[in-house]
């Protein structure tokens, strides 16, 4: 019935939130977010004492211009926390400090051998984490050996056993307020920042912080962290501030990949994925040095094009080696009946397996663990991601917890509920995999439904319920994102016809356009209004019976704005064909 590049068509059961049958609209819009978080922004500041003592501490270390080591991780959230620092120092004059962004294949976390060289050779006498170091403890206990202030600001799952018991941690999951609990590296950064400047009377101007909350609001959406209380708040701030920025990063950023007003999607899918392919493939010091060095137009289109290049290459090797993995699993079918994915290949880059297990996951929905050998060093290093958690349910599968049932058998791992990072000697897979798989049959028995594949979508709409009103209407709501979803609606009609669109870099046919006559009236289902399009990118659908007609699909339904014209789109997440009354 169905030929598709993607997953278009398959026995996934679609289940509504609520009827629309006979509301209006402002009762459909009430309805969407009824079904959201709305939860309101904290009304206070971050009320952590460590907070005052860093402060006071980062306070003297700047007025006796002690050196300071920023130490961040390779990601959009750790490139963007170093950045906030940076324009901080600048802003501020200060020029005692050095940064530190690991390559990848150094592996995730703060390495010790790294704070010994910059203590001895550059005289740093102060270390600042971001987005990492929560499980530092033993690079804590020797910064204190040696009289160097550790500040650590991460947002990871904490360790108990791990956690740094010498120098100062600020991370939410350590703090009764549960406020800012999912606020991302970067997030921690800037209210770290935002309390030093009012603790020491720096005086900055307005544009510090409008800029800074941009990169904090894009490093919010590519950690994707929830979009519901501060964050929601931070990442509407965000965007109208990158829209009004006059800084040169932040310009040619806008210039270069935004269509219209900055929205979400511009940060998630065409600046971020650029940012962390850095830090994939690279080096993400390319990142840090883009923001913060060099502003001339020709030094940014030069890194801009390079990042480009840089993604291109992680494109390929992602499309590479989830074809791969599929072959894996298509030449040993036992292994899709474990209630986990467990792939490892000694040739898969780790820069992307993070990317590829999360499609997988999503895919198979299972757990999934994907590993590369490092020769070198003898281990299996890798990324993991849970399947997607369905928004009305708020339990997950804990990917953290998993390993820490194994964690004797690590050489180390971190992340949290739904990603993580790890490494574990070549000689221990088959006990990992069989640890691994043990703590998720016992999840699976406690909670099968985890396993089961629903596609929640909010309600179906008649054709006269599908407007420009309501497409208005829902583009109000935005910013949309994890934790605060798009509105999914199911449509079903008869199809009038199939169009293709050419996708420009190949040449070919890569959209396709289903035309459905749509019922205008929910009592009297054989009752057709004009054919509304509804658009399925990068997706190609075929319909091969001509008597097979009836079609339901997921859409969304934006406000968009299209060679200067406002219009209402359809837009194609999944489509059901079938014969007869579908």
């Amino acid at each position: 019935m169905l030929k598709s590049t993607e997953t278009s068509m398959d026995n996934i059961h679609w289940q509504p939130r609520f009827s629309a049958t006979d509301l209006d609209q402002n009762k459909i819009i009430a309805e969407i977010m009824s079904h959201r978080d709305q939860r309101p922004p904290p009304t206070e500041n971050y009320s952590d004492p460590v907070v005052t003592h860093i402060c006071e501490a980062l306070r003297h270390a700047i007025h006796q211009k002690k050196r300071i080591l920023l130490y961040g991780d390779y990601d959009v959230d750790g490139t963007m926390s170093c950045v906030l620092w940076i324009w901080f120092f600048q802003a501020i004059q200060f020029d005692h400090y050095d940064f530190y962004i690991p390559r990848r294949e150094k592996g995730y976390g703060v390495h010790l051998d790294v704070i010994q060289d910059y203590v001895r050779t550059a005289s740093c006498q102060v270390v600042i984490t971001m987005d990492t170091g929560v499980t530092a403890g033993a690079v804590a206990n020797w910064c204190h050996q040696n009289q160097v202030l550790f500040i650590v600001t991460d947002h990871h799952e904490v360790q108990p056993d791990k956690l740094p018991k010498s120098g100062l941690v600020i991370n939410p999951k350590l703090s009764h307020n549960r406020d800012y609990d999912n606020l991302c590296g970067a997030g921690i950064t800037y209210l770290v920042i935002d309390a030093l400047i009012r603790h020491s009377h720096f005086m900055l101007p307005a544009t510090f912080y409008k800029d800074a909350l941009t990169i904090t609001a894009l490093a919010t959406v590519c950690d994707v962290m929830p979009l519901s209380g501060g964050n929601r708040r931070l990442v509407q701030n965000g965007l109208t501030f990158f829209a009004e920025s006059t800084r040169p990063i932040l310009l040619a950023l806008r210039e270069r990949f935004c269509r219209g007003a900055p929205e979400v999607t511009d940060f998630s899918f065409r600046i971020g994925p650029l940012i962390n392919a850095a830090g994939r493939l690279a080096d993400a010091t390319l990142v840090v040095k883009g923001f913060t060095q060099d502003q001339h137009p020709q030094s940014l289109e030069h890194n801009i094009q390079e990042l480009i290049a840089i993604n291109h290459q992680r494109k390929n090797l992602s499309t590479r080696i989830l074809h791969e993995a599929e072959l894996i699993l298509q030449e040993s079918p036992h292994l899709l009946e474990y209630p986990l994915l467990f792939l490892g290949h000694e040739n898969w880059h780790p820069g992307v397996l993070g990317i590829v297990a999360g499609r997988l996951a999503e895919m198979y929905h299972k757990p999934t663990w994907l590993f590369s050998l490092n020769k070198d060093k003898q281990e299996w290093i890798g990324s993991a991601r849970s399947m997607p958690q369905k928004p009305d349910n708020n339990k997950s599968f804990d990917l953290l917890d998993a390993m820490v049932s194994a964690e004797e058998l690590f050489h180390r791992f971190g992340g949290h509920k739904s990603a993580g990072g790890f490494a574990f000697p070549e000689h221990h897979r088959d006990k990992i995999f069989h640890q691994l798989l043990t703590y998720s049959n016992n999840i699976y028995h406690q909670y099968a439904e985890l396993w089961q594949v629903v596609t929640s979508y909010d309600c179906e709409l008649s054709s006269p319920q599908i407007s420009d009103s309501l497409a208005k209407a829902i583009a109000q709501l935005q910013p949309f994102g994890h934790g605060y979803e798009e509105p999914v609606f199911l449509i079903r009609g008869h199809l009038a016809r199939c169009d293709y669109y050419h996708n420009k870099n190949t040449g070919k046919p890569g959209h396709t356009a289903l035309f459905l006559h749509i019922s205008s009236d929910s009592q009297s289902p054989n009752t057709f209004d004009n054919p509304k399009k509804v658009i399925f990118f990068n997706q190609l659908i075929q319909p091969t019976d001509a008597k097979e007609h009836q079609v339901k699909c997921l859409v969304h339904m934006r406000w968009s704005l299209f060679r200067s014209k406002w219009r209402m789109e359809l837009i194609g997440i999944k489509v059901h064909l079938s014969p007869g009354g579908g």
